[in-house]
């Protein structure tokens, strides 16, 4: 239940906020039930519901459950899918892509393409904007009801200004991030990086909805992490909490692409799969270099099916390092989930190591791969990203929301 809201500046918002994530986890609730978890009179409740009704983000129908008490019959509440739109937006070293969906996270239409300058930042913006207008237009998509654009990129970023950091395997530099992309969509915009995003994602509107401690892992060509600690991000003083591949593994070890020796990204990784079969070199000197072998990772994994050959035991060995590794990480924190994603993530042997270390060693929470459960990709984590940050919340701006359907009605009756 919510806690009831103090008066201060913004009680509205937030009290909208609220309420529209509610409609938005238990359709068909109705305006009594809202008023008691929110903690306000029915009163403001309805007053709320009939702003949200008026913008067109909800619709009346058939209550969830049906009521056996005499009385005023209640009505169910649901968001109005086409209400509104959002865009979500990766930037990979793999690839970028772009999605357009509806406000309940149903896929409209997407592209995943490959910048043509991917080293340039400025000329990969340029063609993600052109692919989301063209997407925009192409489905009549008005400015005023795109309600925000989720960006997941494979950096770190300024946790106040969100100015880009650091993104080794892009290669970009470090830049105003935030205001390259105002200066392209001129809407609502929340930045994260990729791995935090599918976290966040997870948490809020995929298959962890609710869950307060939990470490996400991502095993690609490197390992990349995320924590939710008591239902909150952990950034770090820094902001580069999570950066689980480049935990000490191995004291003077391989030379890891980061300049030092021993991470755990040169023993648990795609990268060290492919260096212990000898078909890759010590380190990503561009961009071009890691998608070959990104790609060669997974032609790895896709050929790997007897659990006797030397691929699969490398395979085999890598997973049981990262549990060995990880392990301590998830005792401290006292995780009720451990998420494992990635292309390694849906590798079955890979997967059975991970978790049997884990078991091994007793950690006692619930251990949860992509190899046998939906794990959001980052694609729809950055819907989910836009959606939960933009959408479901305070900051959505639903005065002018109102607005526009009021101007949008009185130039129909014309």
């Amino acid at each position: 239940m919510y806690k009831n809201t103090t008066n201060f500046e913004g009680v509205r918002q937030t009290n909208r906020g609220k309420v529209l994530t509610l409609i938005h986890e238990s359709p068909g609730i109705d305006r009594t039930e809202i008023a008691a978890s929110v903690g306000i009179t029915n009163a403001a409740i309805t007053n709320i519901v009939s702003e949200l009704i008026r913008s067109r983000l909800v619709e009346e129908g058939a209550p969830s459950v049906v009521s056996l008490n005499r009385g005023r019959k209640r009505v169910g509440l649901w968001i109005n899918k086409d209400g509104g739109y959002v865009l979500g937006v990766t930037v990979l070293a793999t690839h970028a892509s772009v999605t357009l969906t509806d406000l309940l996270g149903a896929v409209i239409d997407e592209v995943s393409f490959y910048p043509k300058l991917p080293a340039d930042p400025f000329s990969t913006l340029d063609e993600v904007a052109h692919h989301a207008a063209k997407i925009c237009k192409l489905h009549k998509v008005a400015q005023s009801r795109l309600l925000g654009v989720g960006f997941a990129i494979a950096g770190f970023l300024n946790e106040t200004s969100q100015s880009l950091q650091s993104a080794p395997y892009l290669g970009w530099p470090k830049f105003d991030l935030r205001d390259e992309l105002w200066l392209r969509f001129k809407c609502p915009l929340v930045i994260e990086n990729v791995t935090r995003c599918i976290a966040i994602a997870e948490t809020r509107i995929g298959s962890f909805i609710g869950a307060k401690n939990l470490v996400l892992v991502r095993a690609a060509l490197g390992v990349g992490g995320a924590i939710i600690s008591d239902g909150e991000l952990l950034t770090g003083n820094r902001y580069l909490a999570g950066d689980l591949g480049h935990l000490l593994a191995e004291r003077d070890g391989v030379l890891c692409s980061c300049g030092k020796r021993g991470c755990l990204n040169t023993v648990a990784s795609g990268w060290s799969i492919i260096h212990k079969l000898g078909m890759g070199d010590s380190a990503y000197e561009n961009i071009k270099q890691f998608r070959s072998h990104d790609k060669l990772l997974r032609d790895i994994i896709n050929d790997c099916n007897d659990e006797d050959s030397q691929t699969a035991a490398l395979v085999r060995n890598a997973g049981a390092l990262l549990g060995t590794h990880l392990v301590n990480v998830l005792q401290v924190l006292d995780t009720e989930f451990c998420v494992l994603t990635g292309p390694l993530g849906r590798n079955r042997i890979y997967v059975e190591s991970f978790r049997n270390q884990l078991f091994e060693v007793g950690y006692l929470g619930k251990v949860v791969c992509s190899e046998g459960t939906n794990v959001l990709s980052p694609a729809a984590a950055s819907v989910g990203l836009a959606l939960s940050n933009l959408v479901f919340s305070a900051s959505l701006n639903v005065d002018a929301l109102m607005a526009e359907s009021l101007n949008h009605s009185m130039a129909a009756r014309r």
